[in-house]
């Protein structure tokens, strides 16, 4: 049997750039990480190291810390990975007085920023505008996401990034050098409150190219494009988002409904709702747009009795969906009254044996409300029997209130039904 350093070094490199690869499918700071400390795994002997080292594309995801050999390791990944396309990554922590090692490390990369092709940090400093200060002709990706609440010392920073597609920064913190906004694909914003002239201007700049749009706010989330263009002047908001596919819309308090319609979105095929709702279900019908494109759709429901209510208006407004989650961000819903799964029970007055919403559905996820079994038995025999649905997927809050789950109702259940961590 060959031993594993008798390999021709170039099949080794092969090897090492197929694992590699794999780790990094998932562009996320964290599986970056990961693959960067799978480089010490490969390290472990003169002739991996040899192999290693000579291969560019193991050393293109640079990590700059704060360490005494940021500035170093920097250099070194620098020779090592070539002139091919670098992913840099702030895994700084800063601590009192170890800042400047971070900024030396940047500054260095800063040299080679025409090989910048992505770009993520939450690390700050009120020097980091000025760092990133150069031209990036080729950079795609710019994640900038400061520790919340920001404050006065937040640095606001402007790039020019022409050619940039993905941007994850809070609003009016990422500017853009000479106004120069680019065509985006990619837009969240993990800050927002709804009407900052800064989104309006990067939805402008992205109107045909944007496919993804996600916005959180930390309190109220309301995008109203009236109220934008009353203050800013008629034909100032973007009335149409042609090419967006997938749009989430998160608040941790009380949102509204016209943050769905400040825009028409024809093409849009995922929706994440994530809102807790104090207006009345006969405002969210004047206010909800229809969504005949949308296919996968993500509601999150909080301790409002309105949920239900909004969820069948959602169905109503979407006639083609076909994938449903539901998850419960509180678990208050009873299992007897208030229970989300109650839309999907209606039927059809003109076809008392057909669903009333949803009647495209195959996948229904339902997470972490309690559901009773005579609920689900109703479910299954209602939209299974009607030959649309295909799968219910139940994770967590499996109750049985009204008579003990023996082992036929759970025979039958297993059969039917896919359970992930059921409680009890």
């Amino acid at each position: 049997m060959t031993h594993i350093n008798d390999l021709p070094p170039e099949l080794l490199s092969t090897i090492f750039s197929i694992i590699i690869g794999l780790y990094k499918e998932d562009l996320t700071a964290l599986t970056k990480r990961r693959s960067h400390q799978l480089l010490d795994i490969l390290l472990v002997g003169r002739y991996w190291s040899s192999a290693a080292c000579a291969t560019p594309s193991l050393w293109t995801t640079i990590f700059v810390t704060d360490g005494s050999t940021a500035v170093r390791r920097v250099q070194r990944y620098l020779e090592r990975s070539g002139d091919l396309p670098l992913d840099v990554v702030v895994t700084s922590m800063t601590r009192d007085g170890q800042v400047q090692n971070t900024e030396d490390a940047l500054h260095v990369l800063g040299g080679h920023s025409a090989r910048w092709r992505s770009f993520a940090t939450s690390f700050t400093t009120p020097r980091l505008n000025g760092i990133l200060g150069m031209t990036f002709p080729n950079l795609s990706a710019f994640s900038y996401c400061p520790a919340l609440p920001l404050s006065q010392s937040t640095p606001v920073i402007v790039l020019d990034a022409p050619k940039l597609e993905t941007l994850i920064a809070p609003a009016d913190m990422v500017l853009f050098k000479n106004d120069s906004w680019p065509n985006l694909k990619r837009l969240d914003i993990p800050s927002l409150w709804g009407n900052e002239s800064w989104l309006w201007r990067v939805l402008r700049a992205s109107q045909s190219s944007l496919e993804f749009l996600g916005m959180r706010s930390e309190i109220i989330l309301g995008i109203t494009k009236g109220r934008f263009e009353r203050d800013n002047g008629n034909g100032s908001a973007v009335s149409s988002l042609p090419n967006l596919r997938c749009l989430k819309v998160r608040a941790m308090s009380t949102g509204q409904c016209e943050s769905l319609r400040f825009a028409a979105m024809s093409s849009l095929t995922h929706l994440t709702f994530d809102i807790d709702f104090s207006i009345t279900s006969q405002m969210s019908q004047l206010l909800l747009p229809t969504f005949d494109s949308l296919q996968v759709l993500h509601f999150c429901t909080y301790a409002n009795r309105n949920g239900a209510d909004m969820l069948s208006l959602l169905l109503q407004r979407a006639p083609n969906v076909t994938s449903l989650t539901i998850t419960d961000k509180v678990r208050t819903f009873a299992s007897s009254r208030d229970n989300m799964i109650t839309p999907l029970l209606l039927t059809d007055a003109a076809s008392p044996k057909e669903p009333l919403v949803g009647k495209k559905l195959e996948e229904v996820h339902l997470l972490r409300f309690p559901t009773s079994v005579g609920n689900l038995r109703k479910l299954i025999n209602l939209r299974i029997g009607a030959g649309c649905l295909k799968k219910i997927v139940l994770t967590k809050g499996l109750t049985e209130v009204q008579s003990r789950l023996d082992k036929e109702n759970l025979s039958w259940l297993k059969n039917r039904v896919t359970f992930e961590e059921v409680e009890g």
